[in-house]
């Protein structure tokens, strides 16, 4: 694993995280589902940035 892979991982983690304390004080879907496409749109951006003029590696 990259540390950029690491970094987005540890994100995901953090992001995830901070929603489910979200959901568990607000009780809102809403927000809940906000966070989710937050989330999935953060984490896309972050992988796309990272692999950006990069070659995938096999091993």
């Amino acid at each position: 694993m990259c540390h950029a892979e690491s970094s987005v991982a540890a994100l995901l983690v953090a992001v995830a995280a901070g929603s489910l304390v979200g959901v568990t004080t607000t009780k809102s879907t809403l927000l809940w589902l906000g966070w989710a496409v937050a989330t999935v749109v953060a984490a896309g951006a972050v992988l796309l940035w990272s692999n950006w003029g990069h070659e995938p590696q096999i091993d």
